[in-house]
């Protein structure tokens, strides 16, 4: 049974199901079993989500970590051109997000309206992830397509409060911001 399952996999009518399908439900030994049959990657929701997305908007280590594992590109991009990252920066999933910058995310990449996932962690007061981010180099000057820069985001949006709570956590000083 888990052989035909694998190789329908492999078709590409076919893969849009099983893999975002296991993600949602976080059936960790499944995934892993249909994993090792090294099916195609990334089949995608009927929301057009990879299984990528999916894990990381369960806030699921385990899928999330196997998807890794098995090749999947954790640049890829769902139909609203977010990137997994980004998707952990709006939910706030801190180790979903340092487990996807560990494995070589980019930082910068500009999604839906021009956002990075930074902008995305400061417009939803996500205060964890934009540490994250911060450290891991992200940049706070990249502008979206309102011109309004990252660090200028949370302002706008949730007030000095997240931008306090970042200062104090040393990443950034009151005056840089």
């Amino acid at each position: 049974m888990t052989r035909l399952v694998a190789h329908e996999t492999h078709l590409p009518s076919l893969s849009k199901a099983y893999l975002p399908l296991l993600a949602e439900a976080c059936l960790h030994e499944t995934m892993s079993l249909l994993l090792s049959f090294n099916p195609a990657l990334p089949g995608r929701s009927e929301d057009g989500e990879t299984a990528l997305h999916i894990a990381a908007r369960k806030n699921c280590l385990t899928c999330l970590r196997q998807l890794i594992g098995s090749g999947i590109d954790v640049d890829c991009e769902n139909s609203r051109g977010w990137t997994a990252l980004m998707v952990a920066a709006r939910y706030g999933h801190v180790e979903v997000a340092d487990e996807l910058i560990r494995a070589g995310a980019r930082l910068d990449v500009r999604g839906f309206h021009g956002w990075t996932a930074l902008h995305v962690a400061f417009r939803h007061g996500q205060t964890g992830v934009a540490c994250s981010l911060i450290d891991a180099g992200a940049n706070m000057n990249m502008v979206d397509n309102d011109h309004i820069k990252a660090r200028e985001a949370c302002c706008r949006r949730r007030g000095w409060g997240i931008v306090s709570q970042i200062c104090r956590h040393g990443l950034v000083s009151a005056k840089s911001v």
